[in-house]
């Protein structure tokens, strides 16, 4: 939130590859593949923060594979998108069901990145010149706000 990346950085990869730990049970690998798929989310997003659009194509595949980092993942990009003006329609489209499936989760963790998706989603499409989509946007962060009783958010 800083924009201190390359400082972020050195920090995600420390925690990104947790093998060397010794004597693991089962609950230790997992916990350990849970910050390896973390630490590589973030990694991506903190490229994709410095303006590298050139890793899209590798974090949407990831994203693919880790449907459960789809919603904050497409967060960062569309964040990435309204900061260094890039296009990511193909991006939406190809996880247009998954977005529209988090507004209906009642995980306020998902009603919170799902209001600042839509939010940041909002000004994509302003910026774009789509106006209609834009309002409609807007009328699902209403919503989500609403929901949330989230005033500063409505």
């Amino acid at each position: 939130m800083l924009e201190q990346y390359e400082e972020a950085e050195k920090h995600v990869i420390e925690y990104t590859d947790l093998t060397w730990f010794e004597l693991l049970d089962e609950i230790g690998h997992q916990e350990v593949k849970k910050f390896n798929i973390w630490g590589r989310a973030n990694l991506y997003g903190l490229s994709l923060k410095k303006g590298n659009v050139n890793i899209l194509s590798d974090y949407a595949d990831f994203l693919t594979e880790h449907p459960n980092e789809i919603l904050p993942g497409m967060l960062t990009i569309i964040e990435a998108a309204n900061k260094h003006d890039f296009c990511i329609d193909e991006l939406l489209h190809r996880f247009s069901a998954n977005l529209s499936s988090f507004h209906d989760q009642q995980n306020p963790i998902n009603f919170s990145q799902n209001f600042h998706f839509w939010d940041q989603k909002t000004e994509y499409e302003f910026r774009k010149g789509n106006t209609s989509q834009a309002i409609d946007q807007l009328l699902l962060c209403l919503d989500l706000s609403d929901k949330m009783t989230y005033h500063q958010g409505f």
